[in-house]
């Protein structure tokens, strides 16, 4: 079946080398935090092989009739617009890509691709089809001593038709995998790396590429019916032409099926608006919060109640009052570096810190961050969840989505306090809240 591929010399990985531990490998030491021990030998050596290139093109651009090989080169201009468009730096300057060809039609393309899982490198072949959607992941040599789920089809199946255009991340549009997080976000970038090239180098030249018209995907069934509501906009925030034709609600920025939710904490400015209800517009800007020394120096003042502390006064964890500014609920910034709670602390402040690891930034300015954010709820049966938001300040959808159109004006004007960044990307219209609240409705499960 494959004997016309034309495909060049030098193909086959070198399994000896990988298999061959470098001379210093018994003197490295590296901690694993999950396995709370040093890896041994083995573990450090360790490469699974799953195929060589030459299969991995040969089941990627198999139908063509030729294959051919070039390497791109990158300019530091076109270096650093890939890394701008990706979100992180990468050394290489150079890449190989093959390229699959039927007659004078280009078929897709495929590029081989290592990025670093959790300590050490991990070898793959990404497959772009002619219009710039992945086909294709295949994984070469994985050398980790786990993790290696990612190279299951049931696992990278969720990156075919992705496109440069998706975020392809963790908790956005990629599914995880328990104890192999740190491969799926080594390939999951890898992958938007590869469109991001191949849009650059090859579609936008075309005239095909992600800044035309002809870059734009079927989204599916949903979105079909209802819109664009779950597509993210070009880029934050939303721009004026978006926010005129509406649409674009980037729910999935915050709840991306098919949990809908990213489990992670938000200030979608529900604690300002009920503030500024009861104190006037503009009053809960100008509150004053206490920094991390003053509120924990007088506990008992400033924080929750605990078994610890169970006469504590709580003023950022109440309802507003008029007559009583200092009342209000901050959310997780009654939780963050509480000393009575510190379960919770690690995977807060990797929220907090946009999952850099390790965190660079103080726990006095994580605190600031935390300012009146709450846990993404899902989306799921919210038909049957009213009122909603954590203070029931809203009894119906078409509430809720009214006021999501109300502060993500206010973040595009930095009128929202410590607000989510991605509020800016919503661009809806009067027209779409009665289809975007029939599309959450139709997440209500049935019971009867």
């Amino acid at each position: 079946m494959y004997g016309h591929l034309n495909v060049m010399s030098g193909l086959v990985l070198g399994v000896s080398l990988c298999l061959t531990p470098p001379a210093w490998a018994g003197l490295e030491k590296v901690w694993d935090n999950d396995l709370k021990r040093y890896l041994t030998e083995d573990e450090l050596n360790h490469a699974e092989i799953f195929m060589t290139e030459e299969a991995a093109v040969k089941i990627i651009l198999g139908k063509s009739e030729r294959v051919r090989k070039e390497v791109i080169q990158l300019s530091q201009d076109k270096k650093d617009l890939v890394e701008q468009r990706i979100g992180w730096k990468f050394p290489e300057q150079a890449f190989e890509v093959y390229i699959g060809e039927t007659g004078e039609k280009i078929d897709g393309y495929a590029m081989v691709h290592n990025t670093v899982g959790k300590h050490k490198h991990m070898t793959y072949m990404v497959g772009v089809d002619a219009k710039g959607a992945c086909s294709d992941v295949e994984l070469l040599v994985f050398r980790e001593a786990r993790g290696s789920e990612v190279g299951r089809k049931r696992f990278n199946v969720q990156y075919e038709g992705k496109t440069v255009l998706d975020p392809i991340r963790i908790n956005k549009d990629i599914i995880n995998i328990t104890g192999a997080t740190m491969s799926v976000r080594s390939i999951s970038a890898g992958v938007k790396r590869v469109l991001a090239l191949i849009d650059e180098f090859y579609l936008k030249p075309a005239g095909i590429g992600s800044d035309t018209l002809a870059a734009k995907k079927d989204k599916g069934l949903l979105p079909s019916i209802f819109g664009n509501y779950l597509a993210e906009p070009a880029a934050l925030p939303a721009s004026p032409t978006e926010r005129s034709a509406g649409k674009i609600g980037n729910c999935i920025a915050c709840h991306a099926a098919p949990n809908f939710t990213d489990f992670k904490l938000h200030n979608t400015g529900t604690t300002q608006r009920e503030y500024d209800l009861i104190h006037g517009t503009g009053q809960f800007a100008g509150l004053s919060i206490l920094n991390l020394a003053t509120r924990n120096s007088n506990y008992n003042q400033f924080l929750p109640a605990t078994e610890t502390h169970p006469a504590a006064l709580e003023p950022f964890r109440a309802i507003p009052t008029a007559g009583l500014p200092i009342l209000t609920d901050l959310g997780v910034w009654n939780v963050f570096a509480n000393p009575d709670m510190p379960e919770p602390q690690t995977k807060i402040r990797a929220t907090l810190c946009d999952d850099q690891q390790p965190c660079p930034l103080p726990d006095a300015t994580l605190l600031d961050r935390a300012i009146a954010r709450f846990k993404t709820p899902g989306l799921r049966d919210l038909g049957h969840s009213a009122p909603f938001m954590h203070n029931g300040q809203f009894d119906t959808l078409e509430q809720i989505v009214d006021f999501y159109r109300e502060v993500s004006d206010l973040q595009r004007t930095s009128g929202l306090r410590n607000g989510d960044r991605e509020l800016g990307g919503i661009a809806l219209i009067a027209q779409d809240v009665a289809p975007l609240t029939a599309f959450l409705k139709a997440l209500n499960e049935d019971y009867q």
